[in-house]
């Protein structure tokens, strides 16, 4: 499988989280161990652009697109969607599970 992942190259598959390391929160750990920055003291504000099989899924700290998950329709805001707008659909996603799902009697 090396000929598709391995090395990021033209061709292959990439799957990508890249930091902000001047973040307040990781800034002075990331100058002197930059893992423990991102496990022990980074958030997800701290993730500045997140690629998924080579597509650009967020930059920028701002989701780019999402598949709507009521229609499928893919939802771009101004320059990309806003988690607030992700958050909104995730919620009426919920609701509707909640309202399709029968009780569980616990007896």
């Amino acid at each position: 499988m090396g000929d598709k992942m391995g090395s990021i190259a033209v061709g292959k598959h990439a799957d990508l989280v890249i930091f902000d390391a001047k973040s307040p929160f990781t800034i002075y750990e990331g100058l002197h161990n930059p893992v423990t920055a991102i496990v022990s003291h980074s958030s997800p504000a701290d993730v500045n652009a997140v690629i998924v099989a080579g597509v650009v899924r967020k930059q920028v700290g701002t989701l780019v697109l999402f598949n709507c998950m009521s229609t499928g329709e893919v939802v771009a805001g101004k320059g990309g969607a806003t988690w607030c707008e992700f958050a909104r659909e995730l919620l009426r996603s919920l609701e509707r599970f909640q309202k399709q799902a029968q009780p569980v009697v616990m007896d």
